[in-house]
């Protein structure tokens, strides 16, 4: 019997979808690409936390986690894939990537290690709404991308912003990656991201999306 190769089985919106989460480039840029409109950053909240052995202890499982609350302590994704220390700073960020009418296509979060980072870069995270991975390229910070997890996560509270049919309990598109610096070999910053299911639908209905 002939072999199969399960690529000529996939859907143009499910080999969209694999390309977005197991590809190591820009989320801003690819979301651009998919849906031909320009792709902005709305910050909805960012704190500050010194890491402390509960901190150290706290997973984010993604087969369960479907996102942190500013007003309470509780799990960060991806913190277990750190490698934190006692006393460092982190910054913790939740972003919505939208286009100019609105429509999230995205929810980032993020949790970067500030100590791990040039002290003029860190206060402009702290003092902006800088992308994370763009300001890092801007600033000549060499780093590299390396994919952690990826699949169906749990929507949870993001349900109404990702999709009007979703429930808390439903799974989209969503991946877990970190970046890690080329000159130390130190991780500096995991990022969850939770993809709008649209956005593949669209893309893959119609490739010339405007």
């Amino acid at each position: 019997m002939k072999d199969r190769n399960p690529v000529e089985y996939a859907s143009a919106a499910e080999a969209l979808r694999l390309i977005v989460l197991r590809g190591d480039g820009l989320t801003t840029t690819a979301i651009e690409i998919l849906t031909g409109r320009e792709i902005g950053i709305r910050l909805l909240g960012q704190r500050t936390l010194r890491v402390a052995e509960t901190v150290r202890e706290q997973s984010g499982e993604t087969t369960a986690y479907a996102g942190f609350r500013f007003d309470a302590d509780g799990p960060l994704a991806g913190v277990q894939d750190l490698n934190l220390r006692l006393g460092e700073e982190l910054l913790i960020r939740r972003v919505h990537l939208t286009d100019a009418a609105a429509t999230v296509y995205a929810v980032g979060e993020v949790v970067a290690v500030l100590n791990r980072l040039p002290s003029a870069f860190a206060e402009v995270l702290l003092t902006t709404r800088t992308p994370l991975g763009k300001g890092l390229v801007a600033a000549g910070i060499a780093f590299t991308r390396e994919l952690r997890r990826w699949g169906g996560y749990p929507v949870g509270g993001l349900a109404g912003t990702l999709g009007p049919m979703l429930e808390a309990t439903s799974l989209v598109p969503g991946r877990t990656y970190r970046m890690v610096s080329l000159e130390t070999h130190e991780p500096l910053a995991v990022i969850t991201e939770w993809f709008a299911p649209r956005l593949f639908e669209q893309a893959g209905d119609d490739p010339e999306i405007p």
